[in-house]
Protein backbone atom coordinates (compact mmCIF):
# COMPACT_ATOMS: atom_id res chain seq x y z
CA UNK A 1 0.00 0.00 0.00
CA UNK A 2 1.59 3.49 -0.91
CA UNK A 3 2.00 5.95 1.68
CA UNK A 4 -0.82 8.13 0.28
CA UNK A 5 -3.85 6.02 0.45
CA UNK A 6 -2.01 4.55 4.00
CA UNK A 7 -2.69 8.19 5.41
CA UNK A 8 -6.03 8.49 4.37
CA UNK A 9 -6.88 4.71 5.53
CA UNK A 10 -6.06 6.49 8.99
CA UNK A 11 -7.88 9.93 8.38
CA UNK A 12 -10.78 7.75 7.92
CA UNK A 13 -10.45 5.43 10.94
CA UNK A 14 -10.13 8.54 13.10
CA UNK A 15 -13.01 10.23 11.51
CA UNK A 16 -15.33 7.35 11.77
CA UNK A 17 -13.92 5.58 14.57
CA UNK A 18 -14.26 2.30 12.92
CA UNK A 19 -10.73 1.36 14.91
CA UNK A 20 -11.88 -2.63 13.86
CA UNK A 21 -9.33 -1.82 10.89
CA UNK A 22 -6.42 -0.86 12.89
CA UNK A 23 -4.89 -4.08 11.94
CA UNK A 24 -6.97 -4.73 8.71
CA UNK A 25 -5.93 -2.02 6.57
CA UNK A 26 -5.40 -3.80 3.49
CA UNK A 27 -9.31 -4.52 3.63
CA UNK A 28 -9.92 -0.93 3.90
CA UNK A 29 -7.99 0.18 1.29
CA UNK A 30 -9.67 -1.62 -1.01
CA UNK A 31 -13.39 -0.74 0.04
CA UNK A 32 -11.85 2.89 -0.34
CA UNK A 33 -10.08 2.28 -3.42
CA UNK A 34 -14.16 1.81 -5.29
CA UNK A 35 -14.74 5.21 -4.16
CA UNK A 36 -11.43 6.53 -5.11
CA UNK A 37 -12.46 5.54 -8.67
CA UNK A 38 -15.45 6.11 -8.49
CA UNK A 39 -14.91 9.93 -8.20
CA UNK A 40 -12.29 9.59 -10.56
CA UNK A 41 -9.86 11.02 -8.48
CA UNK A 42 -6.36 9.92 -10.23
CA UNK A 43 -4.41 8.92 -6.10
CA UNK A 44 -5.48 8.34 -2.84
CA UNK A 45 -4.45 12.20 -2.18
CA UNK A 46 -7.55 13.43 -4.39
CA UNK A 47 -9.80 11.44 -2.86
CA UNK A 48 -8.49 12.89 0.44
CA UNK A 49 -8.64 16.73 -0.85
CA UNK A 50 -12.16 15.62 -2.06
CA UNK A 51 -13.62 14.50 1.72
CA UNK A 52 -11.55 17.90 2.65
CA UNK A 53 -13.75 20.10 0.62
CA UNK A 54 -16.92 17.87 0.89
CA UNK A 55 -19.32 20.61 2.47
CA UNK A 56 -22.28 18.78 2.54
CA UNK A 57 -20.80 15.48 3.30
CA UNK A 58 -22.27 13.36 0.55
CA UNK A 59 -18.76 11.84 -0.08
CA UNK A 60 -18.34 10.92 3.46
CA UNK A 61 -21.87 9.29 3.31
CA UNK A 62 -20.99 7.15 0.91
CA UNK A 63 -18.04 5.71 2.01
CA UNK A 64 -19.31 5.16 5.21
CA UNK A 65 -22.32 3.37 3.71
CA UNK A 66 -19.48 1.08 1.97
CA UNK A 67 -17.32 -0.04 4.80
CA UNK A 68 -19.97 -0.62 7.09
CA UNK A 69 -21.00 -4.17 7.55
CA UNK A 70 -24.83 -4.09 7.06
CA UNK A 71 -25.45 -7.67 8.15
CA UNK A 72 -28.94 -7.79 10.47
CA UNK A 73 -32.30 -9.71 9.88
CA UNK A 74 -35.82 -9.26 11.65
CA UNK A 75 -35.53 -11.28 15.20
CA UNK A 76 -31.59 -11.66 15.20
CA UNK A 77 -30.80 -13.27 18.56
CA UNK A 78 -34.19 -15.22 19.41
CA UNK A 79 -33.32 -15.45 23.16
CA UNK A 80 -32.55 -11.73 23.34
CA UNK A 81 -35.65 -10.93 22.11
CA UNK A 82 -37.55 -13.57 24.27
CA UNK A 83 -36.23 -11.99 27.19
CA UNK A 84 -37.45 -8.71 25.55
CA UNK A 85 -41.04 -9.85 25.23
CA UNK A 86 -41.51 -12.06 28.11
CA UNK A 87 -39.96 -9.93 30.83
CA UNK A 88 -38.37 -6.42 29.57
CA UNK A 89 -40.61 -4.45 27.65
CA UNK A 90 -43.76 -5.43 29.61
CA UNK A 91 -41.84 -4.09 32.78
CA UNK A 92 -41.38 -0.78 31.25
CA UNK A 93 -45.14 -0.95 30.14
CA UNK A 94 -46.32 -1.39 33.23
CA UNK A 95 -43.59 0.95 35.14
CA UNK A 96 -44.41 4.24 32.59
CA UNK A 97 -48.19 3.13 32.67
CA UNK A 98 -48.56 6.39 34.20
CA UNK A 99 -46.97 8.55 31.71
CA UNK A 100 -47.97 6.26 29.20
CA UNK A 101 -44.83 7.36 27.00
CA UNK A 102 -41.88 4.72 26.13
CA UNK A 103 -38.81 5.73 24.53
CA UNK A 104 -36.46 3.08 22.47
CA UNK A 105 -33.16 3.78 20.65
CA UNK A 106 -31.65 1.25 18.53
CA UNK A 107 -27.57 2.11 18.02
CA UNK A 108 -26.27 1.30 14.89
CA UNK A 109 -29.72 0.16 12.90
CA UNK A 110 -28.58 -0.69 10.11
CA UNK A 111 -31.51 -1.56 7.75
CA UNK A 112 -33.66 -1.02 10.17
CA UNK A 113 -34.67 -4.73 10.86
CA UNK A 114 -33.55 -4.56 14.71
CA UNK A 115 -35.93 -1.23 15.21
CA UNK A 116 -39.05 -2.55 13.44
CA UNK A 117 -38.56 -5.62 15.19
CA UNK A 118 -39.30 -3.82 18.26
CA UNK A 119 -42.09 -2.17 16.88
CA UNK A 120 -43.15 -5.57 16.48
CA UNK A 121 -42.99 -6.37 20.09
CA UNK A 122 -44.01 -3.06 21.40
CA UNK A 123 -47.45 -3.55 19.41
CA UNK A 124 -48.38 -7.08 20.06
CA UNK A 125 -47.82 -6.56 23.71
CA UNK A 126 -50.20 -3.10 23.66
CA UNK A 127 -52.71 -5.22 22.13
CA UNK A 128 -52.75 -7.93 24.01
CA UNK A 129 -54.11 -5.64 27.02
CA UNK A 130 -51.25 -5.42 29.21
CA UNK A 131 -51.58 -1.99 30.10
CA UNK A 132 -54.79 0.12 30.35
CA UNK A 133 -55.23 2.91 27.37
CA UNK A 134 -53.28 1.44 24.90
CA UNK A 135 -54.09 3.53 22.09
CA UNK A 136 -53.09 6.34 24.23
CA UNK A 137 -49.72 5.59 24.40
CA UNK A 138 -46.44 7.25 23.09
CA UNK A 139 -44.42 5.15 21.71
CA UNK A 140 -40.87 6.71 20.27
CA UNK A 141 -38.66 3.89 18.40
CA UNK A 142 -35.32 5.93 17.26
CA UNK A 143 -33.04 3.94 14.89
CA UNK A 144 -29.26 5.52 14.06
CA UNK A 145 -26.75 4.79 11.79
CA UNK A 146 -23.46 5.87 10.51
CA UNK A 147 -24.37 4.76 6.72
CA UNK A 148 -26.99 7.10 5.21
CA UNK A 149 -27.59 4.00 2.12
CA UNK A 150 -28.97 1.98 5.20
CA UNK A 151 -30.87 4.37 6.84
CA UNK A 152 -32.71 5.39 3.53
CA UNK A 153 -33.18 1.22 3.16
CA UNK A 154 -34.45 1.41 6.89
CA UNK A 155 -37.09 4.05 5.99
CA UNK A 156 -38.38 2.40 3.07
CA UNK A 157 -39.49 -0.59 4.97
CA UNK A 158 -38.79 -2.61 2.13
CA UNK A 159 -36.86 -5.90 2.82
CA UNK A 160 -35.40 -8.48 0.86
CA UNK A 161 -35.43 -12.42 1.72
CA UNK A 162 -32.31 -12.43 3.54
CA UNK A 163 -33.39 -9.72 6.13
CA UNK A 164 -37.05 -12.38 7.28
CA UNK A 165 -34.73 -15.43 7.47
CA UNK A 166 -36.10 -17.10 10.45
CA UNK A 167 -39.24 -15.91 10.52
CA UNK A 168 -42.36 -18.17 10.17
CA UNK A 169 -44.48 -17.84 6.65
CA UNK A 170 -47.26 -16.78 8.98
CA UNK A 171 -45.25 -14.42 10.48
CA UNK A 172 -44.50 -13.22 7.32
CA UNK A 173 -48.17 -12.65 6.01
CA UNK A 174 -48.79 -11.20 9.52
CA UNK A 175 -46.36 -8.49 9.41
CA UNK A 176 -45.47 -7.54 5.92
CA UNK A 177 -47.29 -7.37 2.24
CA UNK A 178 -45.83 -8.74 -0.37
CA UNK A 179 -44.87 -6.14 -3.16
CA UNK A 180 -46.41 -6.82 -6.09
CA UNK A 181 -44.47 -8.86 -8.43
CA UNK A 182 -41.22 -8.49 -6.38
CA UNK A 183 -38.95 -10.58 -4.16
CA UNK A 184 -39.70 -8.32 -1.57
CA UNK A 185 -41.43 -7.78 1.47
CA UNK A 186 -42.87 -4.41 2.73
CA UNK A 187 -43.49 -4.02 6.29
CA UNK A 188 -47.00 -2.99 7.10
CA UNK A 189 -47.80 0.52 8.16
CA UNK A 190 -48.80 0.04 11.82
CA UNK A 191 -45.43 -0.99 12.59
CA UNK A 192 -43.50 1.13 10.12
CA UNK A 193 -44.98 4.39 11.52
CA UNK A 194 -43.88 3.77 14.89
CA UNK A 195 -40.05 3.92 14.43
CA UNK A 196 -38.02 7.33 13.08
CA UNK A 197 -34.50 6.98 11.80
CA UNK A 198 -31.67 9.61 12.18
CA UNK A 199 -28.00 9.74 11.40
CA UNK A 200 -25.36 8.71 14.03
CA UNK A 201 -21.66 7.94 15.09
CA UNK A 202 -21.53 6.42 17.82
CA UNK A 203 -18.83 8.46 18.97
CA UNK A 204 -21.41 11.43 19.69
CA UNK A 205 -22.43 9.64 22.81
CA UNK A 206 -18.64 10.24 24.04
CA UNK A 207 -19.83 13.57 24.76
CA UNK A 208 -21.86 14.62 28.05
CA UNK A 209 -25.54 13.83 27.26
CA UNK A 210 -27.71 16.93 26.52
CA UNK A 211 -30.65 18.09 28.33
CA UNK A 212 -33.64 16.35 27.19
CA UNK A 213 -35.60 13.23 27.00
CA UNK A 214 -33.59 9.74 27.64
CA UNK A 215 -34.39 6.24 26.98
CA UNK A 216 -36.18 3.08 28.46
CA UNK A 217 -34.35 0.90 26.50
CA UNK A 218 -31.27 0.94 24.50
CA UNK A 219 -29.97 -1.70 21.91
CA UNK A 220 -26.20 -1.20 20.82
CA UNK A 221 -26.08 -4.97 19.41
CA UNK A 222 -23.05 -6.46 17.57
CA UNK A 223 -21.16 -2.76 16.69
CA UNK A 224 -18.99 -2.46 19.30
CA UNK A 225 -16.94 -4.58 17.61
CA UNK A 226 -15.51 -1.91 15.66
CA UNK A 227 -14.00 0.06 17.99
CA UNK A 228 -10.85 -0.02 20.41
CA UNK A 229 -11.69 -1.54 24.04
CA UNK A 230 -11.28 2.46 25.75
CA UNK A 231 -13.64 3.66 23.38
CA UNK A 232 -15.61 0.87 23.83
CA UNK A 233 -16.20 1.89 27.27
CA UNK A 234 -16.76 5.04 26.77
CA UNK A 235 -19.58 4.35 24.42
CA UNK A 236 -21.19 2.37 26.83
CA UNK A 237 -20.81 5.16 29.72
CA UNK A 238 -22.04 7.69 27.47
CA UNK A 239 -25.10 5.01 26.40
CA UNK A 240 -25.57 4.72 30.12
CA UNK A 241 -25.61 8.29 30.82
CA UNK A 242 -28.34 8.75 28.27
CA UNK A 243 -30.83 5.80 30.29
CA UNK A 244 -33.99 7.34 31.88
CA UNK A 245 -33.85 5.58 35.47
CA UNK A 246 -34.19 1.45 35.54
CA UNK A 247 -33.68 1.45 32.03
CA UNK A 248 -32.25 -1.43 30.33
CA UNK A 249 -28.80 -1.59 27.87
CA UNK A 250 -28.70 -4.67 25.50
CA UNK A 251 -25.52 -5.12 23.62
CA UNK A 252 -24.81 -7.99 21.57
CA UNK A 253 -23.22 -11.42 22.76
CA UNK A 254 -19.78 -11.25 22.08
CA UNK A 255 -19.80 -7.52 23.96
CA UNK A 256 -20.72 -9.12 27.06
CA UNK A 257 -18.87 -8.00 30.08
CA UNK A 258 -18.24 -3.96 28.75
CA UNK A 259 -21.31 -2.99 30.27
CA UNK A 260 -20.39 0.44 32.51
CA UNK A 261 -19.97 -0.03 36.26
CA UNK A 262 -23.38 2.14 37.14
CA UNK A 263 -25.32 -1.35 35.23
CA UNK A 264 -26.28 -3.92 36.73
CA UNK A 265 -26.86 -6.91 35.18
CA UNK A 266 -29.64 -9.48 34.44
CA UNK A 267 -29.51 -13.19 33.14
CA UNK A 268 -32.48 -14.53 31.32
CA UNK A 269 -32.07 -18.04 29.01
CA UNK A 270 -29.46 -17.69 26.58
CA UNK A 271 -29.29 -13.65 27.18
CA UNK A 272 -28.62 -10.90 29.45
CA UNK A 273 -29.30 -7.23 29.79
CA UNK A 274 -28.05 -4.55 32.03
CA UNK A 275 -30.36 -2.26 34.04
CA UNK A 276 -29.88 1.17 36.11
CA UNK A 277 -31.20 0.48 39.78
CA UNK A 278 -31.71 -2.70 41.72
CA UNK A 279 -31.56 -6.22 40.09
CA UNK A 280 -34.78 -8.38 40.34
CA UNK A 281 -34.41 -11.92 40.19
CA UNK A 282 -37.21 -13.14 37.75
CA UNK A 283 -37.68 -16.56 35.59
CA UNK A 284 -36.16 -17.10 32.07
CA UNK A 285 -38.62 -15.84 29.93
CA UNK A 286 -39.62 -19.07 28.51
CA UNK A 287 -41.60 -19.17 31.85
CA UNK A 288 -43.83 -16.10 30.84
CA UNK A 289 -45.43 -17.99 27.68
CA UNK A 290 -44.67 -19.27 24.12
CA UNK A 291 -42.07 -17.06 22.18
CA UNK A 292 -42.77 -15.17 19.61
CA UNK A 293 -39.95 -16.78 17.61
CA UNK A 294 -40.07 -20.36 17.76
CA UNK A 295 -36.44 -22.20 17.62
CA UNK A 296 -35.96 -23.31 14.24
CA UNK A 297 -33.18 -24.79 12.08
CA UNK A 298 -31.26 -22.23 10.38
CA UNK A 299 -33.19 -21.25 7.35
CA UNK A 300 -33.25 -18.85 4.63
CA UNK A 301 -37.48 -18.10 3.97
CA UNK A 302 -38.19 -17.93 0.83
CA UNK A 303 -34.27 -16.08 -0.52
CA UNK A 304 -34.03 -15.01 -3.93
CA UNK A 305 -31.53 -16.56 -6.26
CA UNK A 306 -29.71 -14.19 -8.08
CA UNK A 307 -28.56 -14.93 -11.96
CA UNK A 308 -26.89 -18.59 -11.79
CA UNK A 309 -23.38 -18.53 -13.95
CA UNK A 310 -24.17 -20.43 -16.68
CA UNK A 311 -22.77 -24.30 -16.14
CA UNK A 312 -20.18 -25.31 -19.09
CA UNK A 313 -22.34 -28.40 -19.04
CA UNK A 314 -25.70 -27.09 -20.13
CA UNK A 315 -25.35 -23.19 -20.47
CA UNK A 316 -28.74 -22.61 -22.16
CA UNK A 317 -30.06 -24.88 -19.75
CA UNK A 318 -28.73 -22.88 -16.95
CA UNK A 319 -30.51 -19.47 -17.84
CA UNK A 320 -34.18 -21.29 -18.31
CA UNK A 321 -33.39 -22.71 -14.43
CA UNK A 322 -32.55 -19.57 -13.08
CA UNK A 323 -35.52 -18.15 -14.42
CA UNK A 324 -37.83 -20.88 -13.18
CA UNK A 325 -35.79 -20.43 -9.92
CA UNK A 326 -36.65 -17.34 -9.13
CA UNK A 327 -40.19 -17.60 -10.12
CA UNK A 328 -40.55 -20.47 -7.75
CA UNK A 329 -39.09 -18.78 -5.03
CA UNK A 330 -41.44 -15.75 -5.62
CA UNK A 331 -44.61 -18.06 -5.20
CA UNK A 332 -43.16 -19.74 -2.06
CA UNK A 333 -43.83 -17.46 0.54
CA UNK A 334 -47.14 -17.48 0.53
CA UNK A 335 -48.23 -20.30 3.18
CA UNK A 336 -47.69 -23.89 3.04
CA UNK A 337 -50.08 -24.63 0.48
CA UNK A 338 -47.57 -22.53 -1.69
CA UNK A 339 -44.55 -23.73 -0.64
CA UNK A 340 -45.80 -27.74 -1.04
CA UNK A 341 -46.56 -26.15 -5.04
CA UNK A 342 -43.34 -24.60 -4.91
CA UNK A 343 -41.06 -27.61 -3.94
CA UNK A 344 -43.22 -29.70 -6.55
CA UNK A 345 -42.48 -27.26 -9.36
CA UNK A 346 -39.03 -27.39 -7.87
CA UNK A 347 -38.66 -30.64 -8.37
CA UNK A 348 -39.89 -30.81 -12.03
CA UNK A 349 -36.79 -28.25 -12.98
CA UNK A 350 -34.85 -30.87 -11.19
CA UNK A 351 -35.65 -33.51 -13.16
CA UNK A 352 -35.80 -31.39 -16.45
CA UNK A 353 -32.04 -29.49 -15.26
CA UNK A 354 -30.30 -31.91 -13.26
CA UNK A 355 -27.13 -30.72 -13.97
CA UNK A 356 -27.68 -27.01 -13.32
CA UNK A 357 -26.07 -25.25 -9.95
CA UNK A 358 -29.27 -23.62 -9.61
CA UNK A 359 -32.12 -26.06 -9.55
CA UNK A 360 -30.35 -28.16 -6.24
CA UNK A 361 -29.55 -24.60 -4.68
CA UNK A 362 -33.18 -23.59 -5.11
CA UNK A 363 -34.39 -26.93 -3.70
CA UNK A 364 -31.98 -26.49 -0.63
CA UNK A 365 -33.64 -23.07 0.02
CA UNK A 366 -37.18 -24.87 -0.40
CA UNK A 367 -35.89 -27.58 2.02
CA UNK A 368 -34.73 -24.92 4.74
CA UNK A 369 -37.89 -23.13 4.59
CA UNK A 370 -39.78 -26.39 5.30
CA UNK A 371 -37.25 -26.83 7.94
CA UNK A 372 -35.91 -30.16 6.42
CA UNK A 373 -32.13 -29.71 7.22
CA UNK A 374 -31.04 -33.18 5.92
CA UNK A 375 -32.53 -32.79 2.79
CA UNK A 376 -31.26 -29.28 2.52
CA UNK A 377 -27.43 -30.76 3.71
CA UNK A 378 -27.96 -33.11 0.32
CA UNK A 379 -29.13 -30.47 -1.94
CA UNK A 380 -26.08 -27.97 -0.82
CA UNK A 381 -23.32 -30.99 -1.61
CA UNK A 382 -25.44 -31.78 -5.26
CA UNK A 383 -24.77 -27.47 -5.49
CA UNK A 384 -20.65 -27.72 -4.38
CA UNK A 385 -20.48 -30.90 -6.52
CA UNK A 386 -21.88 -29.15 -9.73
CA UNK A 387 -20.24 -25.53 -8.60
CA UNK A 388 -17.30 -26.06 -6.36
CA UNK A 389 -16.78 -22.16 -6.06
CA UNK A 390 -20.74 -21.38 -5.20
CA UNK A 391 -19.88 -19.75 -1.78
CA UNK A 392 -23.09 -19.58 0.00
CA UNK A 393 -23.69 -23.22 -1.08
CA UNK A 394 -20.48 -23.74 1.47
CA UNK A 395 -21.68 -21.12 3.70
CA UNK A 396 -25.70 -22.38 4.32
CA UNK A 397 -23.89 -26.23 4.56
CA UNK A 398 -21.42 -24.83 7.53
CA UNK A 399 -24.56 -23.55 8.96
CA UNK A 400 -26.54 -26.49 8.77
CA UNK A 401 -24.31 -28.81 10.05
CA UNK A 402 -23.34 -26.78 13.23
CA UNK A 403 -22.44 -28.82 16.35
CA UNK A 404 -23.76 -32.03 14.46
CA UNK A 405 -20.42 -32.26 12.11
CA UNK A 406 -18.45 -29.80 13.95
CA UNK A 407 -15.65 -31.18 11.66
CA UNK A 408 -17.53 -31.16 8.45
CA UNK A 409 -19.01 -27.71 9.31
CA UNK A 410 -15.63 -26.37 9.87
CA UNK A 411 -14.43 -27.47 6.64
CA UNK A 412 -17.31 -25.62 4.82
CA UNK A 413 -16.57 -22.82 6.64
CA UNK A 414 -13.18 -22.81 5.43
CA UNK A 415 -14.07 -23.23 2.08
CA UNK A 416 -16.41 -20.48 2.35
CA UNK A 417 -13.59 -17.88 3.40
CA UNK A 418 -11.19 -19.22 0.76
CA UNK A 419 -13.46 -18.68 -1.98
CA UNK A 420 -14.77 -15.28 -0.54
CA UNK A 421 -11.17 -13.91 -0.15
CA UNK A 422 -10.18 -15.37 -4.27
CA UNK A 423 -12.41 -12.17 -5.31
CA UNK A 424 -13.03 -8.30 -4.69
CA UNK A 425 -14.54 -7.18 -1.24
CA UNK A 426 -17.52 -5.79 -3.40
CA UNK A 427 -18.41 -8.91 -4.93
CA UNK A 428 -22.01 -9.58 -4.46
CA UNK A 429 -21.84 -13.37 -3.94
CA UNK A 430 -24.25 -15.35 -5.69
CA UNK A 431 -27.31 -16.85 -4.05
CA UNK A 432 -26.29 -13.97 -0.82
CA UNK A 433 -29.29 -11.05 -1.56
CA UNK A 434 -26.98 -8.50 -2.00
CA UNK A 435 -24.26 -10.01 0.53
CA UNK A 436 -20.81 -9.25 -1.04
CA UNK A 437 -17.69 -11.39 -0.53
CA UNK A 438 -16.02 -8.61 2.52
CA UNK A 439 -19.04 -9.01 4.44
CA UNK A 440 -19.01 -12.07 4.29
CA UNK A 441 -15.58 -12.45 5.34
CA UNK A 442 -16.29 -9.89 8.37
CA UNK A 443 -18.82 -11.83 9.40
CA UNK A 444 -16.57 -15.15 9.82
CA UNK A 445 -13.82 -13.18 11.13
CA UNK A 446 -11.76 -14.04 8.29
CA UNK A 447 -8.62 -11.90 7.12
CA UNK A 448 -9.07 -10.24 3.66
CA UNK A 449 -6.22 -10.89 0.92
CA UNK A 450 -4.87 -7.24 -0.32
CA UNK A 451 -4.73 -6.31 -3.99
CA UNK A 452 -0.57 -6.67 -3.33
CA UNK A 453 -1.17 -10.28 -1.87
CA UNK A 454 -0.82 -9.74 2.06
CA UNK A 455 -3.90 -10.15 4.02
CA UNK A 456 -5.83 -7.79 6.46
Amino acid sequence: MDRGLRSLVDVVIAQTGLHYYDDKPEMLARLMETRIHACGCDTAEAYGRLLDHDAQGAEWRALESLITIRETFFFRDAAQFEALEHVILPRLLRERAAARTLRIWSAGCSNGAEPYSLAILVRRLLDSGLVADAARWTVDILGTDLSQFALSEARGHVFRPWSLRGLTREQISRWFERVPGEQLWRLRDRFADMVRFEHGNLLDVIHPCPKGPTFDLILCRNVLIYFTPARVADIVEGLASRLAPSGWLMLGHAEAGVAADRLAVERFAGAQAYRLGPVVACAGPRAVRAAIVPPVAPAVEGEDVPRARSSAREPAAAEVASARATHILASASAGAEALGTARRACEEMVRSHPMVAVSHYTDALLCMAAGEAQAAIAALRRVIYLERTHVMAHYHLAQLLGAGDAAGAERARARAAELASAVAADTILEGGDGLTAAGLLVLLGVPVRGADGGTA
